[in-house]
């Protein structure tokens, strides 16, 4: 059911516009960054942010975001 609503005859819907992606990618290297430079491994916070850093890149490249699809939120320009 959850791939029925994700993906549209094949397609993935999208939720992000440009300017959301471009955001969402760079803060989501700022995280990744910081974690590393701040003990990388050594610590759960380090972790906790480049984890996080990491689910923004990704929702970045795909343009999908799954909290925003529940909350009924999309900042894609409809055309």
């Amino acid at each position: 059911m959850v791939m029925k609503i994700i993906f549209n005859g094949g397609k993935m819907k999208t939720n992000q516009g440009l300017v959301e992606r471009i955001i969402r990618i760079a803060f989501g290297l700022g995280g990744i960054a910081g974690g590393y430079f701040m003990g990388g491994e050594s610590n759960y916070f380090s972790i906790g942010l480049m984890a996080a850093g990491a689910i923004l890149v990704g929702t970045g490249i795909i343009a999908y975001c799954p909290a925003w699809h529940v909350l009924g939120i999309s900042t894609r320009q409809e055309k």
